[in-house]
């Protein structure tokens, strides 16, 4: 169910619904705003409004909450259920249900904006009064990275390269995390060959180590006392 503050826009508003439209109709805003086309990376939307009158706009998705990383500036971003704000030109402001990590904390996104001074830029503003700049073309479409959800998805078995991961998960498992799941399975494989050659290796020595008992056992064997020929 929406929010009391979507249904004070609804009358006059713009609403759609279904993943594809909805998802067009956002990108379509954004590029209308002169703001970055992929900022808002929900996933499974529902529906979404724009009140031209007011300048309010809306996002539902389906999932409670979704993490979405931006590759190039390695940030972190959490979008609620809902996502709201007030559109202008150059602008998002009054923004709720938007989030990006800071170390350990999250903090809420209340405005994005473009600089008059450079379009190349978007300047994120948080709850607490902080600020950071980065490069817009961070947030352009096609940025997209693969959700936390989807991260742990395994290979099958057999995908021990790279590139054979990258085949069967183009859309879950970047190039990069399969290069990485490949060296640390190539070693532990090393680490396993290692751990038979060192057993190998112990087993030789014992058995050299054992000679001289197994020769004293012989002489004693033939008539002797330690092996010298029986004398004494």
């Amino acid at each position: 169910m929406a929010s009391q503050a979507i249904e004070n826009h609804r009358a006059g508003a713009e609403v759609v619904t279904g993943d594809a439209i909805c998802r067009k109709k956002s990108i379509e805003l954004l590029e209308e705003l002169g703001l970055p086309k992929g900022f808002l990376p929900l996933v499974d939307i529902q529906e979404f409004g724009y009140n031209r009158e007011t300048g309010f706009m809306w996002l539902v998705q389906g999932k409670k909450k979704v993490e979405h990383t931006f590759k190039r500036i390695k940030q972190t971003v959490s979008y609620a259920t809902e996502v709201t704000a007030f559109a202008e030109k150059g602008k998002l402001r009054k923004i709720t249900g938007v989030k990006t990590k800071e170390l350990m904390l999250w903090l809420s996104v209340v405005e994005v904006y473009v600089p008059e001074a450079s379009s190349e830029k978007v300047t994120f503003k948080t709850g607490t009064g902080l600020s950071d700049t980065f490069d817009a073309s961070a947030f352009a479409l096609g940025e997209r990275q693969a959700l936390k959800a989807h991260a742990r998805v395994a290979p099958t078995r057999g995908d021990i390269g790279g590139s054979q991961a990258c085949r069967r998960f183009p859309s879950l498992l970047s190039c990069h995390a399969a290069a990485e799941l490949a060296t640390r399975m190539a070693i532990r494989a090393i680490g396993m060959v290692a751990a038979r050659l060192s057993s190998s290796r112990w087993w030789r020595t014992t058995q050299q180590a054992d000679k001289p008992s197994l020769a004293l056992l012989r002489g004693v064997d033939e008539g002797g006392c330690c092996g010298c020929g029986g004398a004494g």
